[in-house]
């Protein structure tokens, strides 16, 4: 092989080289924004469930605070967590034919870079004292 072949194949296997240390470090530096991203809407998953559960809890303060007429009446909307969390707590009665029980749900949603999600919990509240 004379030297001018020799120089080319090297120069060729440089260039392969870097090729393929480009896609590695391009595999790497996708899966580490997926991690964090993934990482992320677990955290705001937590949140939202977490403020969703202190939705609930409002609604029983509210419920014992409260004639039974205004409690079922009572739906509530705000923005939390300075605007990222929207939540709105609702109250359902009469539930299941029954005057004296209430359903209440509690919806957070939140948009990020994956779109817009939401979470909701409920329980069902009576009329407990008269």
């Amino acid at each position: 092989m004379s030297k001018s072949l020799k120089k080319g194949q090297v120069l060729v296997e440089i260039i392969f080289t870097i090729g393929i240390a480009f896609l590695v470090l391009l595999a790497v530096v996708a899966g580490t924004i997926k991690a964090i991203r993934s990482a992320s809407f677990a955290e705001d998953k937590a949140r939202a469930s977490s403020l969703a559960e202190q939705g609930l809890e409002e609604a029983r303060i509210f419920r014992d605070r409260n004639s039974w007429a205004d409690f079922q009446a009572w739906e509530k909307t705000d923005q939390l967590d300075e605007g990222k969390f929207s939540r709105v707590i609702s109250v359902t009665s009469p539930y299941d034919d029954d005057n004296y029980k209430a359903l209440v749900e509690a919806v957070v949603s939140w948009d990020d870079t994956g779109g817009s999600h939401q979470v909701s919990s409920q329980t069902i509240l009576s009329l407990w004292r008269q």
